[in-house]
């Protein structure tokens, strides 16, 4: 991979509406940061999901949010560009908190809008909770909250979506079917590697399971055009990810039920969720109706996993709405 420029936040103050990108030093570790959009507006912090995938996937929303609003958008700590795990370190979901929480003071911002995608969304919903004083707003995209009820959505989705089309493939039928009668409460750990080798056996899984309106390629392309200009192999990517999924594993905060924070945290919340989504499913979205103090739904009809893709005029102008209606503009 080339090496990554350096960073220095007052590139960042000094940018004057210029996109910047490169490494910044986070307490001691490097994290991958793009800004989009004028600094001094107020500033939304875009989580990626995965966990493990990268901030390429969100490049062009932020883009157009930056319309109006200071964007930040990084690869996740032990992810793609930004630096890697070591072995000895621990890195959970408090930890990552607690680095976003870092980033926002060396960027000098008071308070931001969080806006996380899949794991990001768990993201949100916890910071939320451990740093109110630090949030302006809370979104969410079809968001995880509880780690050990979406792999069940997920595996469930396989059988209803593929395998009702492919009765014949009876390994993967079976492995879906065995995520969905696990109880993963005394090994939460083993959810992870179950979903992922369930996922294999899904050949065509990113037609059926994630894009609804659009080709799966349109996705996908914006990683290979990424690893093109980094000069990143498919192999370390893909190494650095599953490095982060382990740690993350290790810690065991993911698989915290995160739901309940929701009722505690008190920043305007705002839930976009596409119809189809097999993670953020109707059943999580009267959740957040019913516990969110401060909470709008909003469901894209024409949309699975990824509507900022789908949907992205009708996603673009959820948050526009949303925010205006907040005040925050």
């Amino acid at each position: 991979m080339k090496t990554i420029p350096r960073l220095a936040p007052q590139e960042i103050f000094d940018s004057n509406g210029t996109p910047t990108c490169g490494s910044v030093d986070v307490n001691g570790r490097s994290l991958y940061v793009e800004t989009f959009g004028t600094y001094g507006r107020p500033a939304i912090l875009f989580l990626h999901g995965g966990p493990g995938t990268s901030c390429v996937e969100q490049q062009e929303m932020a883009v157009l949010l930056s319309e109006r609003y200071f964007v930040v958008s990084f690869d996740q700590y032990g992810v793609y560009r930004s630096g890697a795990l070591r072995d000895d370190e621990r890195f959970g979901m408090r930890e990552h908190i607690e680095q976003m929480e870092a980033l926002r003071g060396l960027l000098r911002i008071p308070k931001w809008i969080l806006l996380g995608h899949s794991y990001g969304g768990m993201l949100v919903c916890y910071y939320t909770y451990l740093h109110p004083e630090s949030v302006l707003a809370s979104l969410y995209e079809n968001p995880g909250w509880y780690f050990l009820k979406n792999v069940k959505t997920i595996a469930k989705s396989y059988l209803d979506r593929y395998y009702a089309f492919h009765p014949n493939e009876t390994e993967g039928m079976a492995a879906a079917q065995a995520i969905i009668a696990t109880d993963y409460t005394a090994s939460p750990g083993d959810s992870v590697w179950d979903i992922l080798r369930a996922q294999a056996y899904v050949k065509d899984k990113r037609v059926t399971m994630y894009m609804h309106s659009v080709e799966p390629d349109a996705y996908f392309a914006l990683f290979r055009k990424s690893h093109a200009e980094w000069e990143a192999t498919e192999e370390e990517v893909d190494a650095k990810e599953l490095r982060h999924i382990e740690k993350l594993v290790e810690a065991g905060d993911m698989f915290l039920d995160h739901r309940p924070e929701l009722s505690a945290n008190q920043a305007p919340a705002l839930l976009i969720s596409g119809r189809y989504d097999p993670v953020c499913v109707e059943e999580d979205r009267q959740y957040f109706r019913d516990h969110a103090p401060y909470g709008k739904v909003v469901v894209l009809e024409n949309s699975a996993h990824h509507p900022r893709l789908e949907q992205k005029q009708e996603y673009l102008q959820a948050i526009f709405d949303f925010l205006k209606e907040n005040g925050i503009r």
